[in-house]
């Protein structure tokens, strides 16, 4: 049985990271970014807080706010903005970071289940973190003992 992608899209990580530019680059593709898909303003209600949620207390991030614009979660790292989302079907995991301020973005696909969340939460952090500066927090350890807490 074929399974459609939960957004209805299959792609690969040369896609998405063109995807991803386009998104950095506020709707701006191409060569010389002279090909606009969509508008600034359009974009700027994209990554608009629509719903409001709790801030991580993490002292490391220096969190303040949290919440999911249109398709992505919204929050700040060390006074960065961060867009992320996550997609998942079984057998397939992905997490997509960009922290525009830097013009970073990261993608993480796996051929894994849900029970391998820990896996590509993990790699992210640890690529954002070393991006960010940050000391190693050791992500796959924090993870590990996470889930096997959650199985008790």
């Amino acid at each position: 049985m074929m399974n459609g992608a939960a957004g209805s899209i299959f792609s690969n990580v040369d896609d998405l990271s063109q995807w991803m530019l386009l998104q950095l680059n506020k709707g701006k593709f191409g060569v010389d970014l002279k090909k606009q898909l969509f508008s600034t303003v359009n974009h700027r209600e994209i990554w608009r807080m629509h719903t409001v949620m709790s801030a991580d207390p993490n002292p490391r991030y220096n969190s303040h706010f949290s919440g999911y614009g249109l398709g992505w979660f919204l929050s700040d790292v060390i006074g960065n903005l961060k867009v992320e989302h996550t997609g998942g079907l079984p057998g397939m995991l992905s997490n997509t970071v960009l922290i525009p301020d830097l013009n970073f973005g990261v993608v993480i696909l796996t051929n894994t289940s849900y029970d391998g969340a820990g896996l590509f939460s993990s790699v992210a952090n640890a690529i954002t973190d070393d991006y960010l500066g940050l000391d190693n927090f050791n992500w796959v350890d924090k993870y590990a003992t996470y889930f096997k807490q959650r199985e008790s």
